[in-house]
């Protein structure tokens, strides 16, 4: 283990010597803290900085107390007399409620009195707006059924059988996350890239500068050399990760959250439990950075290779993102996306099963040692 603890400082003392090269990888994790900070406040200042909405509406004098059911609710209304559909397609209005001439002649003879709302559904931001006129309208309409049934000496329960509510099971953290799921994405992307410089050097960068070479003459066993320069990746990606890991808590600590009525409760065990399943993936990228860098046959084509491997946690990540899917045995078996389902499930507050942690756990070692062996193998080669 002396053999492997003079190769480790010797790659350590390199690394110092090229600061210039490790700087950027340990500004990265103060990087992500500051986007996930800056995606939170971005969304309070959005909400607070909404201009005062004005529902336009076409004929309003047909519907005079549903117009001031909405003024009382808080929507200003104005008057509308231009092409509705090509206003709101220009983006030059949000939405346009058209109340219909024959409004009035349907109203009084009890016949269905209709009124379109007039907006672009892929807005994503005009939704709730809608939503809400829309809820408005129909309990004034709720309204007048109940008092025609009443004249008829009806009661209005009569025609309401029933009404379902939601009930929301998830809870305040699992919330957050949907704004916060990025951070999951960050943390697996600091495992690669952390080291991926590093890799590079120590391997395809001393080959083309003479000195791989004048290593591997030392009489010393080709895994000790291997394992000393894979320590070094490991010690340097973890030690970033804990950066990381603490920008994030600072982040997620003072970021505004409860301006968005979120609940972020993360304790030291909820950090201290991501740490520990990023140990495995940590692993897992340094064998498979050094491994492609020893295989490559130039620093150019190394520096190639460990860009595109970064790339892998994006396309797990974005699925674990979007699909919102509950973490099982065949998602845990999966190095990169369990690993990222897990710390997700993790970050959200949820109870993890260990059985799926060992399984994981297992699966990125047994790979690391995998790709360890291969690239010892490409050592002896040289």
């Amino acid at each position: 283990m002396n053999k492997v603890w003079v190769v480790f400082k010797k790659e350590w003392l390199d690394t110092r010597r090229d600061i210039k090269g490790v700087l950027p990888i340990l500004v990265m994790p103060l990087l992500f803290a500051l986007t996930s900070y800056g995606v939170l406040s971005f969304v309070v200042i959005m909400q607070k900085d909404k201009p005062e909405f004005v529902l336009s509406v076409i004929n309003p004098e047909h519907a005079a107390p549903l117009i001031a059911k909405l003024q009382a609710e808080g929507i200003n209304t104005k008057p509308f007399t231009d092409n509705a559909q090509d206003e709101v397609r220009n983006g030059t209005v949000a939405m346009v409620m058209r109340i219909p001439d024959t409004f009035i002649d349907n109203f009084r003879d009890q016949r269905m009195a209709n009124i379109e709302l007039i907006w672009d559904l892929s807005r994503n931001e005009h939704h709730a707006t809608a939503n809400r006129v829309k809820s408005i309208t129909s309990q004034w309409f709720q309204t007048l059924g109940a008092q025609r049934l009443i004249l008829r000496g009806v009661s209005p329960q009569a025609a309401h059988v029933g009404q379902i509510f939601d009930v929301n099971t998830a809870r305040e953290q699992q919330m957050a996350m949907r704004i916060l799921g990025s951070v999951p994405l960050f943390l697996v992307l600091v495992a690669f890239i952390a080291c991926a410089g590093v890799a590079t050097e120590m391997t395809a960068g001393e080959r083309e500068g003479r000195t791989l070479e004048t290593l591997l003459m030392v009489p010393v066993a080709k895994h000790w050399l291997f394992l000393g320069k894979w320590l070094m990746a490991c010690s340097l990606s973890l030690i970033v990760m804990t950066m990381a890991l603490l920008g994030q808590f600072l982040a997620i600590r003072y970021a505004p959250t409860a301006d968005l009525g979120l609940r972020v409760d993360l304790s030291f065990t909820d950090y201290a439990r991501v740490f520990i399943l990023l140990v495995p993936l940590v692993a897992l990228a340094n064998s498979l950075l050094l491994f492609i860098s020893l295989r490559a046959r130039s620093l150019k084509d190394s520096q190639t290779y460990t860009q595109l491997v970064t790339l892998l946690p994006t396309a797990t990540g974005l699925y674990v993102l979007l699909s919102g899917k509950a973490t099982t045995l065949s998602v845990a078996a999966i190095p990169l996306l369990g690993s990222q389902a897990l710390i997700t499930d993790a970050l959200s507050g949820l109870s993890l099963n260990v059985g799926f942690i060992v399984l994981n756990a297992a699966v990125c070692f047994l790979l690391a040692a995998a790709f360890a062996a291969m690239a010892i193998t490409s050592f002896k080669l040289r």
